[in-house]
């Protein structure tokens, strides 16, 4: 969590009008970074203006307990589909100290996020007539900070429920949704017992 948070700390005091996916820091660097009193300050949500698709203004709050899916614009033009999506699980702001990059201690929005990726196996878009299908990227790499400015609105992100769930993607983590299961017990009774999993698919509702 605090690696990463540094690393994105940095990155937005370097880059300040940029956003490049794949950021990387030597520790050296991000071990300058200095978190004021040690203290996170925790959010319910964030709230974002937009442009409608008819030039008209919009405005969109999430919250990573009811309305968590956002997208945001890809960085590599080269790519099929144009946008990434993540899930948000926690809306923080930080106090941050440099003693390179600030003179005084500046506040910085952070949203904690678990990306999704496209399924690239999958034909989806406008002219398949077919919704673009997502799953969690695996393991901790899936985890990661964005900065509110690059969010372009909330996004509707619902499981493919045909698909079922799984256990094998983001392992045990905060991001876990909790399903309750029928499980047959020996004395052939029902019971029920709650198991972590994730749906193994999601799609972009439209």
């Amino acid at each position: 969590f605090i690696p990463k948070l540094k690393q994105h700390i940095l990155f937005c005091l370097t880059h300040p009008d940029e956003y490049i996916e794949d950021k990387e820091f030597e520790q050296e660097q991000w071990n300058k970074v200095k978190i004021a009193s040690d203290h996170v300050y925790v959010h319910k949500s964030p709230h974002v203006s937009y442009t409608t698709y008819d030039l008209r203004h919009g405005e969109d709050t999430m919250n990573p307990h009811t309305h968590s899916d956002v997208m945001v614009l890809k960085c590599n033009e080269a790519d099929a589909h144009p946008f990434s999506y993540a899930r948000i699980l926690g809306v923080f702001h930080v106090k941050v100290e440099h003693e390179d990059l600030l003179s005084m201690p500046q506040d910085i929005d952070v949203l904690w996020v678990c990306w999704f990726q496209v399924s690239t196996k999958y034909r989806s878009g406008m002219k398949c007539k077919w919704l673009t299908r997502l799953s969690f990227v695996k393991g901790t790499d899936a985890f990661d900070f964005v900065s509110p400015d690059i969010v372009i609105h909330g996004s509707q992100i619902i499981p493919a429920f045909v698909w079922g769930p799984t256990d094998t993607l983001l392992g045990c983590s905060v991001a876990q949704q909790t399903f309750h299961m029928d499980i047959l017990d020996k004395n052939f009774s029902w019971l029920k017992e709650p198991e972590m999993n994730d749906y193994l698919y999601h799609y972009v509702n439209l």
